[in-house]
């Protein structure tokens, strides 16, 4: 409803919501490393710690998911399904 009536507030609702997305990959790592790192790339994030990391070269680490990880106008990657839905005969 706000990309056609407040062009400016959907800008805002889209950056947030990158934020947010940007943060969860960091927090999610270790629980979900190659669906987060698949993530990161859609975000064009770089530079995380992961579990995958042992040396520790990265520059991010779970501190930076309390600021902002994306300037405004950041760039991003190819968007994808990070998850497939299952259905109840998969279950």
């Amino acid at each position: 409803a706000t990309r056609k009536n407040d062009p400016q507030q959907c800008a805002n609702t889209i950056h947030t919501s990158l934020q947010i997305m940007a943060s969860l990959s960091i927090l999610c790592e270790p629980f979900l490393p190659f669906s987060m790192a698949e993530l990161r790339k859609m975000l064009r994030l770089e530079g995380l710690v992961d579990s995958s990391m042992k040396d520790g070269l990265g520059t991010l680490i779970w501190a930076d998911a309390g600021r902002p990880l994306l300037e405004p106008g950041h760039g991003l990657g190819e968007p994808g399904i990070l998850f497939t839905k299952l259905s109840d005969e998969q279950i």
